[in-house]
Order: C-alpha cells, then sequence, then structure tokens
C-alpha cells in the first residue's frame, strides 16, 4: 500500500474518531468502519479472488478505498451506492486521492432503487447501511450473488437488537452458511451455498 494511501486512511480514521468524541449525531457523520474490520474486508476480497464487489454505504469512502484496493489488486471492479450528497462528494475526492478511480464506481441515489434495476452479479458484498434495511437489502442483493459469493454486514454487535432478526434470517436460511465475526462492530458472515 503506497504511503498517501496509509495517510489518508489514517487521516479519515481521525476525522471518524473525533466525531465521535464530540458526539455528532451518527446521522450526520461519516460512521466509518474500525481499521481492523477494514484491513479484514481487504484479506477477505483478495483471498476469495473477487472481482465483482458490491458496497451498499459508501459514505466518505473509508471503507471503499479498503474494499477498492484489493478489488484493484484482484483486477476487478467495486460499485459503491450512497443516497447522501455530501458523502458523495467527500468519496468521490478520496477514491481520487487514493488511485481507486478507475475500480471504483460510485452511484448516488437510493440503493434500495438502485439494486432493483441493476444487472449484474456480485461475488462479494460489503452491507453497511440504515439496519432497519438490512433485511430488505439481502432480499434484493441475494439473486444477484453467485454461489459461492459472500456478504459481510456490519454492526451486528453494536446494533445487535436492530439486526436480530437480520442475524437470524442468515443463520437460519438452508441457502446460506453464516458466522459472526467479532471484530469492530460486529461482522456477519454469510456464503452463500446454493
Amino acid at each position: 500500500m503506497k504511503i498517501e494511501v496509509i495517510d489518508l486512511l489514517i487521516d479519515l480514521e481521525a476525522k471518524d474518531a473525533g466525531e465521535r468524541v464530540k458526539g455528532i449525531p451518527s446521522s450526520l457523520r461519516m460512521r466509518n468502519i474500525t481499521p481492523d474490520v477494514g484491513l479484514f474486508l481487504n484479506i477477505l476480497v483478495k483471498a476469495t479472488k473477487a472481482t465483482s464487489i458490491l458496497e451498499i454505504g459508501t459514505s466518505n469512502g473509508y471503507s471503499t478505498i479498503w474494499l477498492g484496493l484489493a478489488t484493484q489488486e484482484n483486477n476487478g471492479q467495486l460499485i459503491t451506492l450512497e443516497v447522501d450528497p455530501r458523502k458523495v462528494k467527500l468519496a468521490k475526492e478520496n477514491l481520487e486521492k487514493a488511485g481507486l478511480v478507475n475500480t471504483v464506481k460510485l452511484i448516488e441515489g437510493d440503493a434500495k432503487e438502485t439494486l432493483r434495476i441493476l444487472e449484474k452479479e456480485f461475488d462479494f458484498v460489503f452491507l453497511d447501511a440504515e439496519k432497519e434495511d438490512y433485511l430488505e437489502f439481502f432480499h434484493l442483493i441475494f439473486p444477484k450473488l453467485k454461489i459461492g459469493g459472500v456478504i459481510v454486514a456490519d454492526n451486528v454487535i453494536s446494533h445487535a437488537e436492530d439486526l436480530k432478526e437480520y442475524v437470524d434470517f442468515v443463520r437460519a436460511n438452508p441457502n446460506t452458511q453464516s458466522v459472526l465475526v467479532p471484530i469492530g462492530r460486529g461482522e456477519e458472515l454469510t456464503l452463500k451455498i446454493r
């Protein structure tokens, strides 16, 4: 990883930590993943040799950079979806600084609408959006996920009550295998087996 990209990630981590310390409401702050989750996603994309990646919830592009670097190494494409115009602007700037504009396609708009018209198959999905929408997103994503593909859902520990229905569903689903990875704020790793 280039030193400029490392510096960018460190800067974004500091900004996120600062917003949390200041108590900025979650609706206004960036809500980035933790660095260990970033590294986990990066390693997982490389290990699975994923080339068609989807991210729901770009924010300022912090997680997108981690995913994008691995996608770039795999010679793949990452599509990331974000509804907030302010975050889209920041993400575009950060992706340019990270040298990922040719690897990452950022689509602005409501992810539910975008997913309905997106005609593409994915082998890796990172889900980090509004928690009450996770189950609906799962149903929109799953038909587009290749067998052997993976969905990683963020915040299943920090928002355990909000995401209980989602977690119960993916763990009981006969078409998936799913397990909690207890890093960051909790990552539910779900494999499509049929």
